[in-house]
Parts: C-alpha cells; structure tokens; sequence
C-alpha cells in the first residue's frame, strides 16, 4: 500500500532497495488484477440474494484524513454457491456516492434480485430500494434487537427485554414467529413503550425472511455470511490505521475479496440449486403480512411460549 512497505516486504525475498519504478510496476500488476476482478460481467449467472455491507477505514483525501466506507456485496448464484459480485468507495455522508454501487452492479449484470440483507443505513438502503425496486429488503435482525434495546433504560429491563425477544427466532413456522413478534410487541410495550414501537415499525423488514423457502430463512435473516468475510479485511485496515489514498484501500481488499472468492469455488453449496428455483416466483415479503391474524390455537402457543421465556427469565433474576 506504500512504496515503503513494498521495499520492506521485497527485502525478505532478498531484494534491497528496489527501485521506485519497480515498485510501481509491482502495484500496477496487483491493481490490474483486482481491476478485473472487479469488473466482472454477471450477466451469464442470476442472482437471487445479495448480501451489501461496508467497512470504513482512515484514508487521505484530498490532503486530510477521513474515514471513508467501503462496499462490498456477496450475491449467492443459481449454483448455489456464494461469489463476492462488486467492491467500491463510497464518501460516508453522500447518498449520490452509494447510489453508484448498486448501479454498478446492476450495469454488469446483477438483475432480477430477489432478496438484499443489509444494515439499516439510509443511503445503502435507499438505493438499493432504487434500483432493485422488486427485492425485498430483509433488514438484518441482530440490528432490530440492538435498535430495540438501545430504547430500554436500566440493566434489568434489557434483560427482560432480551427474554421477551429471544423466542421470535426460536421456532420455524411462519405464522408462530409472526404471532411471536406481536406477542413482544405487547410484553415490550407494558415497561418499554418505545422500545416497543421500534420493534413493531421493524416487523415488515425484520421478518422478511420468512417469506422465502424455509432452508434460506436462517442463512438469509442476517448478513453473517458478508460479516464473517469482513475479518481479515477490517484487521488488515487496522493494522495500516490510515492509508495514503483510497486506491490503496481498493487494491488491499480486492485482492483479499479474490482469494476469499476463490475458496468458495471448491466449498459446500451455500444453498442448494433445487430450493433456489422457486425464488423468482416469490410475492414481496410487503404484501404477505397484511391483515395478520393468528388462529386461536396459534396465539394460545404463542403466548405460552412467551410465559416461558418470562418464567425462565424471572428465575434467572
């Protein structure tokens, strides 16, 4: 990422001092590797899921130093198989500056996606809304619990908090997990009202998931694929703490992006091909939870459950 630190590492291959050209041909190399990388066309594969997320680092811009963030997306193809599609700079506070990235993605070749999960930040959220205006947007659940929480004053009642939410996610029928949620929604309204507005306005995006074929619902309903990836590269931004420029950022992930790439192709299927089929046939997840009502037997087991975790909670204290 610097003329001095290339030296550093070429003097433990036994080269002392190479000259300044030298090493800017060793860059320009990397950098055209990672510039094909990254310009891939995607037309030839569909991409149904899309898992965006950035990761900020210190960069001099400009002749100052600000934290500048870092897109990456990881789309999952009808192979089944996980593949790193786009990796951009964007300046933090512009919204015109995430725009860009979902363009670029669309422009070489990721259409007709189905399902993006992400955080909730604004400009990401808004223009992936923009330019994929059929996905549904699962808003990464581990968020919706922080958001919540952060609305609940006092230790103890963010353990309660906790125990009232903790069984949402514990089951797999759909119509019980919505039952759930409403079931916290009220728990969470008896000692933390606006706790639990934050997590009715969430319900649409939060559960989102449930929507899809049941072996997705627990890979789709967080980023964790995207979070695990980003460890080397936030300690490797880390450990440099400020770079000279945002190229030099580029050329570190990319080429990090392209080796992690590369081991997917002899991994697991993430998801299987027969249950990605069915994706593209799916309603937005908007248009399955008007009107929801429970049949009577579902919210008596709902509550239940609910008694439970209260009951397991209160033991706990």
């Amino acid at each position: 990422t610097s003329t001095r630190k290339v030296e550093k590492v070429a003097a433990k291959f036994g080269v002392e001092s190479p000259p300044r050209d030298q090493v800017s041909r060793l860059c320009a190399v990397i950098d055209g590797e990672v510039d094909a990388f990254l310009a891939r066309d995607w037309s030839a594969m569909r991409l149904d899921c899309l898992f965006p997320g950035a990761t900020y680092a210190g960069c001099r811009v400009s002749g100052r130093v600000r934290s500048e963030a870092f897109i990456t997306a990881i789309g999952v193809g009808d192979d089944g198989r996980k593949h790193f599609v786009g990796l951009a700079c964007a300046n933090a506070e512009s919204y015109a500056s995430w725009r860009g990235f979902p363009r670029d993605l669309e422009g070489r070749g990721v259409r007709n996606v189905r399902l993006v999960t992400s955080d909730a930040h604004d400009g990401l959220v808004r223009a992936i809304r923009e330019v994929y205006p059929e996905a549904t947007w699962q808003r990464r659940v581990v968020h919706v619990r922080r958001d919540v929480l952060a609305k609940v004053d006092g230790r103890e009642a963010q353990r309660r908090a906790r125990a009232v939410m903790s069984p949402i996610l514990g089951e797999s029928d759909p119509t019980l997990v919505r039952a759930l949620y409403h079931e916290a929604v009220d728990e969470l309204a008896s000692f933390a009202p606006d706790a639990s507005r934050v997590l009715e306005d969430a319900e649409v995006d939060a559960l989102a998931y449930l929507s899809f074929p049941r072996e997705h619902r627990i890979k789709i309903r967080t980023n964790n694929v995207r979070e695990r990836t980003s460890c080397e590269p936030r300690r490797r931004a880390k450990v440099v703490q400020t770079f000279p420029s945002t190229e030099s950022v580029l050329r570190l992930l990319g080429g990090i992006v392209d080796e992690v790439n590369a081991d997917w192709a002899s991994e697991n299927l993430f998801m299987s091909k027969e249950s990605l089929r069915p994706v593209l046939g799916l309603e937005r997840a908007e248009n399955r939870i008007e009107g929801f009502a429970p049949s009577e037997e579902v919210r008596k087991r709902a509550e239940v459950i609910m008694m439970v975790a209260l009951d397991e909670y209160a033991k706990a204290s």
